[in-house]
């Protein structure tokens, strides 16, 4: 029941970024424009990677 409380923080920024780095490249615009929200997407995704790495165990141990 609080998933999408939780969720919605914390998908906001990488669904911003998608939707931005979409415009950029649909209106025929540089790409180079678009790297930008790409990197931060690919950092959000590596953050979130690290964290998973981080936190597997601690999670683990409480079931």
């Amino acid at each position: 029941m609080l998933l999408p409380v939780l969720l919605l923080p914390l998908l906001s920024p990488l669904l911003i970024a998608g939707v931005q780095a979409t415009r950029i490249i649909l209106e025929n615009e540089v790409i180079a424009d678009a790297s930008s929200w790409i990197r931060l997407m690919a950092a959000y995704d590596l953050l979130f990677l690290a964290a998973c790495f981080f936190l597997f165990e601690f999670i683990m141990e409480g079931s």
